[in-house]
């Protein structure tokens, strides 16, 4: 700046005094706070307390955890003992919550089966449309159990039947069909072979032919090569019923 007459250089002092007030005011107005809102109908905070959850809202947050019954009982006791929940919240609610879901299904000796497919699907609040689902079916020597996926995997699984102890035949597959109402909705099925000839009604074992005009006794692999000779005199009929068989 130009200096002149009118301005001149002025000069240092040459004591200098330190003053607490003027510090705090130059402070003040340099430390940075937090402007009003603007907003007339803004309402800021009613208190600085914690907000403590409802039922509703731990409900929520175990479902988006996906925790199963014992892991949420144990986040409901220690968010209740740290004083995070409402006091009249039940912590003993998740030990049934299936109780929600038992009313669709049924017990007939040691099967389980859904017999309301679409009551399950409204009471996990989703659509159900058939063609937007396969079922799975998969068996054991000791259990058999079927589900219902989602095409693409987007939606998680549904389970329908489950059985323990069941003896692995057709007649029990037909009874889990019968029971979920197969012939109601017409699912498309997945499965391994082995429960596909179930299914279709083939011998099981390590036969070379799996035709159900014929069956093996045993398992000797010597004698799987070996057809029937009646099938061997009129392979194109056997053809023709092992088609129809498919089929229907």
């Amino acid at each position: 700046m130009p200096h002149g007459e009118d301005l001149p250089v002025p000069e240092p002092p040459k004591d200098y005094t330190l003053n607490s007030e003027m510090e705090e005011e130059d402070t003040e107005k340099t430390e940075p706070h937090e402007e009003e809102p603007t907003d007339p109908d803004f309402q800021g905070p009613a208190s600085e307390s914690p907000h403590k959850l409802t039922q509703n809202e731990l409900n929520d947050l175990v479902r988006s955890l996906e925790l199963p019954k014992v892991k949420a009982e144990l986040l409901a006791s220690r968010m209740k003992q740290w004083k995070y929940v409402d006091e009249g919240l039940k912590i003993t609610l998740y030990r049934y919550r299936q109780k929600i879901l038992e009313e669709f299904f049924i017990v007939e000796g040691i099967l389980v089966a859904c017999k309301d497919v679409d009551g399950l699907f409204k009471a996990l609040n989703m659509n159900h449309c058939s063609d937007e689902w396969r079922l799975f079916i998969d068996s054991s020597k000791v259990s058999l159990k079927a589900v219902l996926l989602y095409n693409g995997n987007v939606l998680p699984f549904i389970p329908v039947a489950h059985a323990f102890g069941i003896k692995e035949s057709g007649d029990s597959m037909k009874q889990l069909l019968q029971y979920i109402k197969y012939d109601t909705y017409k699912w498309n099925i997945c499965a391994d072979l082995k429960v596909i000839a179930l299914l279709l009604g083939l011998q099981l074992g390590y036969t070379k032919f799996p035709c159900f005009l014929y069956e093996w006794d045993s398992r000797v692999k010597a004698h799987h090569c070996q057809k029937d000779i009646a099938c061997q005199k009129d392979f194109g009929t056997r053809t023709q019923k092992c088609k129809a068989s498919f089929t229907g």
